[in-house]
């Protein structure tokens, strides 16, 4: 998966070196099919994309702020979610849906899905 990844996010560099590209995750791009990263490995993978999408993609690093790289970074760690403020009137907030599906049993109060809704609700205020 994480090869896969790699080699979108070149051609996306290669293709775009100019253009800010936000990125989501589908319901392919983990380890399981249709699930969220399983919490042990997810300190690595969520590192590891987030270096792929907003350091090595070349427009993201040109029109980004480092203010808002940092900002991307502390919700992405926790679970693949973030938010762009473009301007002050524009926010593109990317949500990682893998944690809602029906049959997923997580109910904890700390859970990364559980984190972003607290996350989110934030975003709206």
């Amino acid at each position: 998966m994480l090869e896969s990844l790699g080699y979108v996010n070149e051609l996306i560099a290669q293709k775009f070196p100019d253009t800010l590209v936000l990125p989501a995750f589908g319901n392919n791009d983990t380890k399981y099919h249709d699930n969220p990263v399983p919490d042990d490995d997810a300190p690595f993978f969520y590192e590891y994309v987030f270096n792929l999408w907003f350091k090595l993609l070349p427009g993201n690093q040109k029109l980004l702020k480092k203010k808002q790289i940092d900002a991307i970074f502390n919700s992405f760690q926790i679970g693949g979610f973030y938010r762009v403020d473009l301007n002050e009137k524009v926010s593109v907030l990317s949500l990682n849906t893998l944690y809602y599906d029906s049959e997923r049993t997580r109910t904890d109060a700390t859970g990364s899905g559980v984190q972003q809704m607290f996350w989110f609700q934030e975003q709206l205020r």
